[in-house]
């Protein structure tokens, strides 16, 4: 069974597609098949992102495939993790989305612009029987320690909370994801630490939303994916 985490929210430039390729990465050194899937079928930012990865050698190597968003779950059968990046969407089709995924992760910066649409994103998925544990906030581009008081604050406010490690507006973040590498994998070992604490989050809140949804009496279905499927 494939483990899904899809990276959605409702507004671009929220830090989707770097936690996307940072998880991935991540996700590679531990198992088999790692397929990013990339929807933004116009933009294409983890598509060239993977293809420099794959032009510089980078290891490990992370597939990454453009997918019309309304097939993205069938390639459930042929990976071990299916990671979704997902471009700005309708809370409809974010919440089919979530749906299909055993954990939502939302990257925002933590200001009132992100944090807005985020929230607003949260409620609607938990309004469709979501529940909360099957989603995260991942809060990066960071200025300053007083944002993330702010926006962890605001989240609360609303019954909602990031996860306990987020990602600072660093320049060494942003180049290395131009040749191919992830946010954990730049030159500075402490920035990759930090990178790679919010990863170590976001796979935790993973493990805690399979564990939960296998307790119910009647694990819910996953929206139009079969996971009783071999693999090829």
């Amino acid at each position: 069974m494939a483990h899904i985490v899809g990276f959605i929210g409702q507004k671009g430039g929220t830090g989707k597609s770097g936690t996307a390729q940072a998880f991935a990465v991540a996700a590679a050194k531990e198992a088999a098949s790692v397929l990013l899937a990339d929807l933004d079928v116009d933009q294409k930012t983890s598509v060239e992102w993977g293809r420099a990865r794959a032009a510089n050698g980078f290891e490990p190597q992370v597939v990454v495939k453009s997918v019309p968003r309304l097939r993205v779950f069938d390639l459930v059968a042929n990976c071990d993790v299916l990671v979704i990046d997902a471009p700005g969407w309708a809370d409809e089709l974010s919440v089919w989305l979530a749906k299909g995924c055993h954990l939502t992760v939302l990257p925002s910066k933590p200001t009132v612009e992100d944090l807005n649409p985020t929230i607003r994103l949260l409620h609607e998925l938990r309004a469709k029987g979501l529940d909360d544990y099957r989603s995260v906030v991942a809060l990066n581009e960071v200025l300053q320690d007083k944002e993330v008081d702010f926006a962890r604050a605001h989240l609360a406010s609303q019954g909602f909370a990031a996860l306990p490690h987020y990602v600072r507006a660093m320049k060494s973040y942003r180049d290395v994801r131009i040749i191919g590498k992830a946010w954990t994998e730049t030159a500075n070992a402490a920035l990759n630490k930090e990178a790679a604490k919010m990863v170590a989050g976001i796979t935790a809140a993973l493990t805690v939303a399979e564990n939960e949804m296998a307790k119910k009496p009647k694990a819910p279905a996953l929206a139009r994916v079969n996971l009783g499927r071999e693999r090829d």
